[in-house]
C-alpha cells in the first residue's frame, strides 16, 4: 500500500508505514495546537483535509488512536477522532472507534521513544474487521511513533485487524 505522492512517509519499528501530508512545524503546529488545546473546530477541518489527501485509496476504515480519558476531559477534545470524522468524510469511510485509552498517561512532550512505547496504553474494543479491509489509524502528530506502534500492536495482538491490513496517517510528522 504506497500513500498518494503527496507527504511525508515514515516507517514505524513495528512495521506500520506512517504518512503526514506535512512536518509538525510552523502554521501546521499551530493548527495542531489549536485542535489539541483550544478544541477548534476549523482546525480540525484544514488538518482533517490534507490528511484526507494523503489516505491511500484501499482504505475502507479509518480508526483514530484515542486521547487519554482524561486529557479528553480536560481539553474538550479528542483530536484523533476530530481528524478521522473530517477524513473519513471526505473520502466517504467508515469510522470505527476501536480503541478505548486507559484513563491516563504521561504527557508526551519532550518524552524518549521508549518512555513514549511504554506509556501510551490501549485496549481493542473487541470488534473485528472482515478480512482484507484496509484500515487507517490516524492520530494528530507522530513523533517517535511510540503511540502509534502502541495502538497497532492493541489492535493486532487482539485479532481485530491483520498486521498487512492496517496503514497509519498524521497531520503532521516531527
Amino acid at each position: 500500500m504506497n500513500p498518494r505522492e503527496i507527504g511525508h512517509v515514515r516507517q514505524l519499528e513495528c512495521g506500520l508505514v506512517v504518512s503526514a501530508p506535512a512536518q509538525h512545524a510552523a502554521a501546521m503546529r499551530r493548527l495542531v495546537h489549536q485542535l489539541k488545546y483550544q478544541a477548534s473546530p476549523h482546525a480540525a477541518r484544514v488538518l482533517g483535509l490534507a490528511v484526507a489527501e494523503i489516505l491511500p485509496l484501499q482504505v475502507s476504515i479509518v480508526v483514530p488512536v484515542p486521547r487519554a480519558a482524561a486529557r479528553r476531559v480536560r481539553y474538550g477534545v479528542d483530536p484523533a477522532y476530530e481528524l478521522a470524522r473530517v477524513v473519513g468524510r471526505a473520502n466517504g469511510v467508515d469510522v470505527q472507534r476501536l480503541l478505548a485509552p486507559s484513563w491516563w498517561w504521561p504527557a508526551h512532550v519532550g518524552s524518549s521513544r521508549e518512555e513514549r512505547r511504554r506509556s501510551a496504553r490501549f485496549r481493542s474494543k473487541r470488534r473485528v474487521v472482515a478480512r482484507g479491509s484496509v484500515v487507517a489509524l490516524v492520530d494528530d502528530v507522530v513523533t517517535t511513533g511510540g503511540t502509534l506502534s502502541a495502538a497497532a500492536r492493541c489492535l493486532v495482538e487482539s485479532g481485530a485487524v491483520d498486521a498487512a491490513d492496517l496503514v497509519g496517517v498524521a497531520a503532521t510528522v516531527a
